[in-house]
């Protein structure tokens, strides 16, 4: 968008950004006030200042268009009402390590076409306040390819996700996933 004037709507609740780099408040996000639902594609943005700005959002989809270009920030941002996070593409998780989102119920995680998923960054969703209710990872077979440690990581996120109740994954995974999965954990495995 640089410089460019967005539109004045008030009672904008749904939004849609491709190829967005924000460094700094962008210049439309009074307009943002009401949003709910968000999509955003980024090439490169500082988290803070594209999602604080909406801090009405119940849904969040984010995605990235090149792996490796997203900048950390060290900023909290509380996303209060967040229900929905959908996560597509790699590199991710440094992108949302400070996002608290305390009534999250749905964490989705899609592989980019590259093959690469945000569960490969384990580091990052440490700091993550990751309470949710239910966990999607339908992820390609490719992703066994590329993230040959993903049941690993899909299993610490699982450890560290707070309220999880159920786990669905794509039916490629199940055997890995079941190793990790004990009756202890209460979670219900859904194979899809």
């Amino acid at each position: 968008m640089g410089e460019s004037k967005f539109p004045n709507c008030p009672l904008l609740e749904r939004v849609e950004l491709f190829r967005c780099s924000l460094y700094s408040t962008p210049p439309w996000a009074e307009t943002f006030a009401h949003v709910t639902t968000l999509s955003i594609g980024m090439s490169a943005v500082s988290a803070h200042h594209a999602f604080a700005v909406s801090p009405r959002l119940r849904e969040l989809t984010i995605y990235a268009e090149n792996t490796g270009c997203l900048d950390y920030s060290p900023i909290r941002v509380d996303l209060q009402y967040l229900q929905i996070l959908r996560v597509h593409g790699g590199v991710f998780a440094d992108r949302i390590a400070n996002f608290r989102a305390p009534v999250l119920e749905e964490l989705h995680f899609k592989a980019g076409l590259d093959g690469r998923t945000a569960i490969d960054l384990p580091w990052a969703w440490d700091h993550f306040e990751l309470h949710c209710l239910h966990l999607y990872a339908l992820l390609p077979e490719i992703v066994r390819v590329t993230e040959p440690k993903w049941a690993t990581y899909l299993s610490w996120l699982v450890l560290i996700c707070t309220g999880l109740e159920t786990l669905y994954i794509s039916k490629w995974m199940e055997e890995d996933c079941k190793k990790f999965m004990d009756d202890s954990l209460h979670i219900v495995l859904n194979v899809l």
